[in-house]
């Protein structure tokens, strides 16, 4: 969706991808103290290089295939785009979207007046929750909306 409304690729830049321990109630449905990886990224247009979403995603590395893993740590590719490539079906549940997925720095979470739209969700690979989801769409994603739309709409 990101790709089609932008009309650009867009690229994951990790903020941070650190390893942490579930709580004992926890989205992801795994014990408590259960090995989790974190990861902040914010996504940005490829060619303009706006930001255009900051996630959060807290996901279980045994429940997925060790190329996912691998690609999430070494390239800039979102996670869609990583699951897409690497043939793993997924399905999709949203969830509520308060409350932080972790421990995240103050810094890197962008200012209410840059979000336009939040959402939570996990994505189930196998039956199994592997991702839990924080995305916040920011500014520049509802102006490429209000520019492809409008184009479309109503041509110059």
């Amino acid at each position: 969706m990101l790709e089609t409304v932008t009309e650009e690729l867009p690229v994951a830049h990790v903020i941070s991808l650190d390893t942490t321990t579930a709580r004992e109630a926890n989205v992801l449905d795994v014990a408590a103290g259960h090995e989790l990886l974190l990861r902040i990224a914010v996504l940005r247009g490829e060619r303009t290089d706006l930001r255009y979403l900051y996630a959060e995603t807290l996901y279980v590395p045994d429940r997925l295939p060790l190329d996912v893993l691998i690609r999430l740590e070494q390239t800039k590719d979102p996670i869609g785009r990583v699951l897409a490539d690497c043939g793993v079906r997924w399905t999709r549940q949203s969830i509520s979207p308060s409350g932080r997925l972790g421990e995240v720095h103050a810094s890197h979470v962008p200012d209410s007046s840059e979000v336009v739209w939040e959402r939570a969700y996990r994505l189930l690979v196998g039956g199994m929750p592997a991702f839990a989801i924080r995305e916040w769409f920011l500014q520049p994603v509802l102006d490429a909306v209000e520019r492809t739309v409008g184009m479309r709409t109503w041509p110059a």
